[in-house]
């Protein structure tokens, strides 16, 4: 929701229509793709679910020991809907639900919130350029430390309701039902990586090319007759980091927590 809020206050600066329009239609289509699988639980109540690719049978078979208060029967309802034949289960479902929509919302955000700081303004002058690219390089970073937010949340929710059978589970079948807990924890969050590096790069890249025009620009038109520093006119402006840095930032936020995924692993850990 962080997320959203702040692609609502940026998409209440002065800015075109066409932007404008751009970012909205572009937030509706990620959130529409990514709240598919919810229409289709709606559609069909009974279809595939994420955890039976854990095992459909462990998780039905753990949680139909628990129920929920008022849930005496299927046909009863709670809060979220109605109870079914295992109440437990039904109350897994409906937050997968709303989760997957919250999350939908928040990887629509920050994926335009992340395009947005690619503004330019037409025929400003090159010292509104730099203050500009300044100011679109931190919103860019402040995008990129809330998607590692993001992710690190999403990691331990997802972590969370694969181990929610556990206490249930035979002494015998723990070790490997972790074992495949832990990689498709692994999995999820090299997938999330990607998705957030995917929209992070290049829009990294495009303002790192605009810098270094810039400063070419700058050192074509300073009029002093002296050289200029374009090291010193970067690191002035705000302007001194360059692909590695942002390489190394969008790395950096994911790394220690996939660490902390793969080093579980059974099979690489010593």
């Amino acid at each position: 929701m962080l997320a959203v809020a702040l692609l609502v206050r940026d998409l209440l600066v002065p800015t075109t229509t066409e932007t404008r329009a751009a970012a909205i239609g572009t937030m509706i289509v990620i959130f529409l793709l990514s709240v598919a699988p919810t229409i289709e639980h709606f559609a069909d109540p009974d279809g595939h679910r994420i955890y039976q690719l854990l095992g459909g049978e462990i998780f039905e078979g753990a949680l139909s020991r628990g129920t929920l208060p008022g849930c005496v029967g299927p046909d009863d309802r709670w809060l979220l809907g109605r109870c079914g034949d295992v109440p437990v289960l039904s109350l897994l479902n409906a937050v997968l639900d709303i989760i997957n929509v919250l999350a939908g919302l928040g990887v629509g955000a920050l994926t335009v919130g992340m395009i947005l700081c690619l503004e330019t303004r037409a025929g400003a002058a090159i010292e509104d350029q730099a203050a500009l690219l300044a100011t679109n390089l931190q919103r860019m970073r402040h995008q990129l430390y809330l998607s590692g937010l993001v992710l690190t949340f999403g990691m331990f929710f997802v972590t969370s309701w694969m181990y929610w059978p556990m206490p249930l589970i035979s002494d015998a079948e723990v070790s490997d039902y972790s074992s495949v807990v832990l990689a498709a924890a692994l999995f999820t969050g090299i997938y999330f990586t990607l998705l957030i590096l995917s929209f992070y790069l290049p829009v990294a890249l495009i303002l790192d090319g605009r810098v270094r025009r810039l400063a070419d620009l700058a050192r074509t038109n300073d009029q002093s007759g002296e050289p200029v520093d374009i090291d010193n006119w970067r690191t002035v402006h705000g302007l001194n980091e360059g692909v590695s840095d942002y390489i190394r930032a969008g790395l950096a936020l994911a790394a220690p927590i996939l660490a902390s995924f793969a080093g579980g692993l059974s099979p690489i850990s010593f």
